[in-house]
């Protein structure tokens, strides 16, 4: 009898601590409410009124997280610091983020896997967070930590997609590069690499060749460049899905501001928009980071 009391006691301890587990999971899940979005302008005007005559109440951060009341034309009605005024539409998103880390930024942010868990669990929080892309390969080279870090991605249940940046111009160049890639990667559990292949084109030559090969490999795949390279090349003409950057353009959205801004491409609609790479340091509490906007539709293909 005192054997079954006691198995009854552990079995509900179990319960109670999973519950406890899945109430955590769901706190992050939810923090981030649907009328909540995530500002990507810095500094941006909260006026009165919407108008750009409009009184400045003050200027908000970029990062910081407001709550949506309405739509008046160009303008949102938002709630900041208990007050309610307006901003341009295009200032606020509601879309969902999703980050890449490569040794790069790694370092500059993450000075362990710890660090890097911390993080992620922050975002989790701040913002409509996605997952991440994680860098495999630079060139030749074998990043150092991308095992670690998806290892602790799988572990958490976070979505991550993989990429390489590539150097090469030819064929050759590339298949010897990417033979680097399909080493380093075979045989890893890649238990929430739920996103297509990225391949980054930023070398400044042009990589039609490279497109090419990528091409005869996958059927699912992402390519990456900013928006000069894309036209100058015509890589948006060998591929569908594009993440598009501008590292000149600093904070802007695929809105209204994305032709006045970035030289425009007949045709081209970015899955993915890298709309800063210089990290939202009060919300996200680093010094470098690339962050970017993806579209509902992308990311419900792949989640």
């Amino acid at each position: 009898m005192r054997k079954s009391i006691k198995f009854v006691a552990v079995v509900l301890i179990l319960i109670v601590a999973t519950l406890g587990v899945f109430s955590v999971l769901n706190q992050i899940d939810d923090t981030f409410k649907a009328n909540e979005g995530l500002v990507v302008y810095n500094p941006v005007n909260f006026r009165k009124e919407p108008s750009i005559k409009g009184k400045i109440i003050e200027k908000i951060p970029m990062g910081e997280t407001v709550e949506v009341l309405e739509e008046v034309d160009d303008w949102l009605k938002i709630k900041y610091h208990k007050k309610v005024g307006y901003v341009i539409s295009d200032s606020v998103s509601m879309k969902k983020i999703i980050f890449d880390i490569s040794d790069y930024n790694w370092g500059s942010e993450y000075n362990s896997i710890d660090e890097f868990v911390d993080f992620t669990t922050r975002a989790q929080v701040s913002c409509r967070f996605a997952g991440y892309y994680v860098q495999v390969v630079r060139a030749d080279e074998v990043n150092y930590n991308w095992q670690e870090i998806v290892d602790a991605l799988d572990e958490m249940q976070v979505p991550y997609g993989l990429y390489m940046y590539t150097s090469a111009s030819t064929k050759e160049d590339f298949e010897s590069e990417y033979d680097i890639f399909e080493k380093a990667t075979d045989g890893v559990n890649l238990e929430y690499n739920k996103y297509p292949f990225m391949i980054d084109l930023e070398n400044g030559s042009d990589q039609t060749e490279v497109l090419k090969c990528v091409q005869s490999m996958y059927d699912d795949f992402i390519v990456y460049a900013n928006a000069s390279t894309m036209e100058t090349y015509g890589y948006h003409e060998l591929a569908d899905q594009y993440w598009v950057a501008h590292y000149d353009i600093k904070n802007t959205i695929p809105a209204k501001d994305y032709e006045e801004h970035v030289k425009a491409i007949e045709g081209l609609d970015p899955d993915i928009w890298q709309f800063t790479d210089e990290g939202c340091e009060k919300l996200f509490g680093t010094n470098h980071l690339d962050i970017n906007i993806i579209s509902d539709e992308w990311y419900e293909k792949y989640i």
